[in-house]
């Protein structure tokens, strides 16, 4: 049996995410709900040229504020300029999307914070599906 199939924006369109660092969403509460579709679309990774990188994660977790190392990634991914359909059962309850952006040149040849920036553009939306009454959790 199908359960109600429910819209999320885990990022909203049109996301730019700018300068080395960790972003993360906000925990969301899943626990009624039995699997996840989504859509990830990135954009081409501003000043890759100088040695930007890119990392993406669609992580679960038993408690919302644990640490990083206590998060499971359900998928992955380091390619930017793509658009790539996830489905994922979902099975702890709290779920949210980790960006990661770096630089392999930082430090490196004289590269200085003016040159180790790295940006992106991208979105994560899609559909939960809640779980069926007598469906396990």
């Amino acid at each position: 049996m199908t359960g109600e199939l429910i819209p999320i924006a885990l990022i909203p369109r049109f996301m730019t995410y700018l300068g080395m660092g960790t972003y993360v969403t906000i925990p969301v509460l899943v626990s009624d709900f039995k699997s996840l579709t989504l859509e990830f679309w990135r954009g081409t990774l501003a000043f890759s040229a100088v040695g930007g990188t890119f990392n993406a994660y669609l992580e679960e977790s038993m408690d919302p504020d644990a640490p990083v190392q206590q998060w499971s990634v359900l998928w992955s991914t380091g390619t930017p300029d793509a658009q790539t359909r996830v489905e994922v059962t979902l099975t702890r309850p709290y779920l949210r999307v980790r960006i990661v952006l770096g630089n392999s040149n930082y430090g490196q040849g004289g590269y200085s914070d003016t040159y180790s920036c790295s940006g992106i553009s991208c979105w994560a939306e899609g559909f939960m599906e809640r779980r069926v009454s007598g469906e396990g959790a």
